[in-house]
């Protein structure tokens, strides 16, 4: 039905003919916000199409990782959070974590598949296949927002108020959407074009979840290692996103201006390199 409906909004005929081209020229940026919602929502209905609780999952995805991971590391290898809290401080310590580390594997896991999941758009339909990729980085992203509200119902009733450095959260997620849709471009183009890069991307976010300090604190690595962190982008994100919200300090600042530089630069770069590949879309798909 959404795909019927999606297929109306872009205009224009098939891509090679020259009433799709000049289709494709007039395609407005009105047109393009509409479409993009309309796939922004789809992107996040499918991901619990069928189930009985729907969009609930939402909520209850991140409440039953954060109970295994509490249960095996803080019961079992008796990890303890900054200041050797255990228990509901370190249940904090890893939900602030692993919030804004979800949007980003997210949208790495799902961009892979983003384009061979809309052939009937891509090949046969006038349409912006660049909003693809965004589409399911603001999917991701909304998802997490839906993280961030129980992580912030959390900290409220576990410490009783609520810091003012939460004012920083605009900035954190502003640099990890740029970064997620950057990587995006990357992914959906390569992937398209490589179907073995799909099986190998979540064996990456896995990897880079146990790099990042998620479920163990930054203290609890060695010098060395420490420093290391300030080049993983996820912990920069973690980090900055973990004081903000559960020490009430300032974010990384160096480091997270760097990232939102970077990451900028990797979104141009992105969307001319996918800019580039789409036309090889139709061959492989």
């Amino acid at each position: 039905m959404r795909t019927r409906r999606l297929c109306r909004l872009a205009p224009g005929r098939a891509r090679g003919s020259r009433e799709g081209r000049a289709g494709m020229m007039s395609v407005g940026n009105g047109a393009k916000l509409e479409l993009l919602w309309e796939l922004v929502k789809r992107e996040v209905a499918r991901q619990y199409k069928g189930s009985r609780l729907g969009v609930a999952w939402t909520v209850l995805n991140p409440l039953l990782m954060l109970m295994v991971y509490t249960v095996v590391f803080s019961g079992f290898l008796r990890f303890r959070a900054r200041g050797e809290g255990g228990g509901v401080r370190y249940a904090l310590m890893i939900f602030s974590g692993m919030v804004p580390f979800r949007v980003l594997a997210d949208a790495m896991n799902r961009a892979p598949g983003c384009i061979s999941a809309n052939v009937e758009l891509v090949k046969r339909v006038v349409f912006p296949a660049e909003i693809l990729p965004v589409s399911v980085a603001l999917a991701a992203f909304a998802n997490g927002l839906f993280g961030l509200v129980i992580l912030l119902a959390m900290a409220l009733v576990a410490q009783g108020t609520l810091h003012a450095t939460l004012v920083f959260l605009p900035a954190i997620w502003a640099v990890q959407l740029m970064l997620g849709m950057a990587i995006c471009y990357f992914l959906s183009a390569a992937a398209t074009l490589v179907r073995d890069i799909a099986a190998l991307v979540p064996h990456v976010t896995m990897a880079l979840m146990f790099l990042t300090p998620i479920v163990y604190p930054l203290e609890a690595l060695s010098p060395k290692l420490r420093a290391l962190e300030q080049f993983n982008p996820a912990a920069i994100i973690v980090l900055s996103h973990r004081n903000a919200v559960l020490y009430g300090e300032q974010p990384l600042w160096l480091p997270l201006c760097l990232l939102a530089g970077a990451s900028l630069v990797l979104l141009v770069a992105g969307r001319k390199w996918f800019e580039l590949e789409r036309r090889f879309f139709p061959e492989v798909l």
